[in-house]
């Protein structure tokens, strides 16, 4: 899952690998562009660090609006190590610096300050992100990183800025960690909305990036984003993961099967029913692609070798048959429930080996799901199935 990609972005700022803009991917994840040249962190030219704080004053922590002069001077010195690709122990320390600022003699720092030192560093940071701003992948991993941890620890919105500009960058591992940045304060976003703004900018940022890098890590990312109960977040969230069922009907599985459970739990849950999921038309919706879901999982797990892919396939089966029990309960639909317990009840660690999944899906299930919900058709056929109804027509 995302723990490969991960490893990838601290590989790059471990090894201070850097390109001008980095390596755009289009929508197959496959490069546009060639990768711009660079010099290795022992070839390239040093430049000393600058004599950084280590920790702000407490005077500022004290009164941040008095001391705001203070905050910068600390953000500003300690971002430019950060951006120091020259010398990688000095990126260290001031991506440490910078994240440690956020608590105090071992407590969170007041949203006062939160709010102040995130606007210092959104300020500091956005000059250096976007195209024209010539940043290596490496600094933008690092000023991603220190947002990223900043955000979740000061639950706010001073980082948006930076945020959308690291979702929008064309090197995956800085999305990564610009999607992580969002899912702190996607709350607060749309908590504050602007009025007559039709969607709030970070939100909006978030579909064409992961159209853009459609693999698993970052759809697990942007699905982490979009939690909220929200009709917004929840059309985005639809169109998102129809656009992943769709790489289900494709020649091969696509990576991390696992990651699609997310909106599964997201939007079979009882608040999100009570609240959003509310009306038949959106119910009917939901109940589509979570039939999709489970029938193409449980298709792909009967065709895929025992391993760890095959095991994601049956939990995420597992997890569309908790679902569909979940949403039979909310609506007092005892035959959904009745249906889908055997296989919401399943352990993939004591499965037998060489067990369908299919027949505890097809046909009780989905015939349960069509009965609760009449709009919902058929699920599609893939893999080997899709290519037996196509031989036989």
């Amino acid at each position: 899952m995302n723990r490969r990609h991960c490893a990838l972005a601290t590989l790059i700022v471990t090894l201070g690998s850097a390109g001008a803009w980095g390596q755009a991917r289009g929508a197959t994840g496959t490069p546009t562009a060639a990768p711009t040249a660079a010099p290795s962190a022992t070839t390239r030219p040093s430049t000393p660090a600058i004599a950084a704080p280590v920790t702000v004053p407490p005077d500022a922590y004290a009164n941040p609006a008095a001391q705001r002069a203070v905050i910068v001077d600390f953000v500003t010195k300690n971002v430019t190590n950060l951006l120091n690709d020259s010398d990688t122990t000095a990126q260290t320390n001031s991506r440490n610096n910078l994240t440690a600022a956020t608590s105090t003699a071992g407590a969170p720092a007041s949203p006062a300050f939160l709010f102040e030192y995130g606007m210092a560093l959104n300020n500091a940071f956005i000059s250096h992100l976007g195209p024209k701003a010539n940043s290596s992948v490496r600094q933008r991993l690092n000023i991603g990183i220190v947002a990223a941890r900043v955000a979740y620890a000061s639950q706010n919105v001073a980082l948006q800025q930076t945020t959308i500009l690291l979702i929008q960058d064309p090197a995956e591992p800085v999305v990564l960690w610009g999607l992580k940045a969002a899912q702190p304060q996607m709350p607060f976003v749309l908590g504050t909305r602007i009025p007559g703004q039709k969607i709030p900018p970070l939100l909006d940022a978030i579909k064409p990036a992961v159209l853009n890098h459609p693999s698993g890590p970052v759809f697990a990312e942007a699905y982490e984003a979009l939690k909220a109960v929200d009709p917004q977040v929840v059309d985005l969230l639809l169109q998102l993961w129809g656009n992943r069922l769709g790489q289900y009907q494709a020649k091969e599985l696509p990576d991390d099967p696992a990651v699609d459970g997310l909106p599964v739990l997201t939007l079979t849950s009882s608040e999100m029913w009570r609240k959003v999921v509310n009306n038949p038309a959106l119910q009917s919706k939901v109940m589509q692609m979570v039939s999709d879901q489970l029938s193409v999982a449980a298709q792909w797990a009967d065709q895929t070798p025992a391993g760890e892919k095959h095991d994601q396939l049956v939990k995420l089966a597992v997890l569309c048959a908790q679902g569909c029990v979940v949403v039979g309960g909310n609506l007092k639909n005892q035959g959904l429930v009745t249906a889908a317990n055997p296989l919401a009840n399943v352990k993939v660690e004591t499965l037998p080996p060489g067990t369908k999944i299919v027949p505890m899906v097809s046909p009780a299930v989905t015939a349960a799901i069509q009965a609760a919900f009449p709009q919902v058709k058929p699920p599609p056929s893939v893999g080997a199935a899709a290519s037996a109804a196509k031989a036989a027509q």
